[in-house]
Formats: structure tokens, C-alpha cells, sequence
């Protein structure tokens, strides 16, 4: 996180922030997330939603909680944030997109992400030692949208040629907001 902290230091009295978010097509946890939303943040906030799918095709119990964050460091971000995505937004890419537009903190711009279900747990075999993953969770939107199917508040996709198309539509986004 200092990294962040450090970059965002460097940009505090910046009038405007976009988080661009459309090469993240795998890893990440939710510590990371949750420390660059706690920059971003006032107060306590929902996070997003967990289910353990796991529970209910086992024994037909449904297990589901919300997760929290919450304000972190000497100070919080607090002008107009935009997150840029795209279809390699995935993971803790799509983690932290939902969790910023469910909290109200930034609007999403660009395409629609990855659409992974939820999260993985990593098993190792025991005598082997080699590791494979199996989905373990669903996640949702604070809302309770799933987070496959949560969108970007504003459209905004690659035409052709070398300009970036999202990346204009993202700072025309922002600079309406500041107006």
C-alpha cells in the first residue's frame, strides 16, 4: 500500500482522480482493495457482499455477509474519483471496481469487465504439492447485484487508431463533474 499512498500523496490537491483499472486480468486480494478504497473513503462503507457457495449446494443453508471498509491514513481523497475499465478488468480489478461504484465514491467508465462470478480458494494436494483453485464465493455489489453483472456508469469503448477512446471519454466524465 505505500506505493499507492505515496502516488496518491503526489496527487492530493490534484482536482480530479481516474483509476485506471483495465489491466488487471488476474490475482490481487481484497487487502489491497480495501486499502486504496480506505483513501478514498469518509466513513465506514460496505464493501461488498460474500457467499459461500459451498454451504448452500451442501447442507441448503445460504451463508452471506457484507464486508466493510474503512477510512485509512492522515487524510482521504475527497474530489471526484473515475475508474476505467475494460474486459481485462478481472479479480480484484472487478473487486474493487464494484466496490467503489456500490459505495458511491466513483463512477465506472469504459466497458463492461470480465464478469467472473466470485472468488477462488487455492487447495494443494498433499503428497504432490501441486495446487489448483475451485470457485468458493460469490460477490455482489453492496446492492446485492451480482458483480458479473454490474456495468459501467458510462459506455465507453477502443474505435480504432492510437487515441485512447476510454481514457477521453473518462476525463470528459471528469471534467463535467468539476464544472
Amino acid at each position: 500500500m505505500s506505493r499507492f499512498d505515496q502516488a496518491l500523496e503526489s496527487l492530493r490537491n490534484c482536482p480530479g482522480l481516474i483509476l485506471d483499472l483495465r489491466e488487471i486480468p488476474y490475482g490481487g486480494n481484497t487487502r489491497v482493495a480495501r486499502g486504496i478504497l480506505g483513501r478514498l473513503i469518509q466513513k465506514e462503507t460496505g464493501y461488498q457482499i460474500h457467499e459461500l457457495t459451498t454451504d448452500l449446494k451442501n447442507h441448503g443453508i445460504r451463508r452471506r455477509w457484507l464486508e466493510y471498509c474503512y477510512p485509512r491514513g492522515e487524510w482521504q481523497y475527497k474530489s471526484p474519483v473515475i475508474a476505467l475499465l475494460g474486459p481485462f478488468t478481472a479479480s480484484m480489478g472487478e473487486g474493487l471496481s464494484i466496490a467503489l461504484q456500490g459505495s458511491k465514491r466513483a463512477l465506472l467508465a469504459g466497458s463492461p469487465m470480465a464478469r467472473l462470478k466470485g472468488a477462488v480458494t487455492t487447495f494443494t494436494l498433499p503428497k504432490s504439492g501441486l495446487n489448483f483453485q475451485f470457485p468458493t464465493e460469490r460477490l455482489f455489489r453492496v446492492d446485492g447485484t451480482s458483480r458479473e453483472l454490474c456495468l459501467p456508469d458510462y459506455e465507453a469503448t477502443q474505435i480504432s487508431g492510437t487515441e485512447d477512446w476510454p481514457l477521453k471519454k473518462a476525463s470528459q466524465i471528469l471534467l463535467n463533474q468539476l464544472r
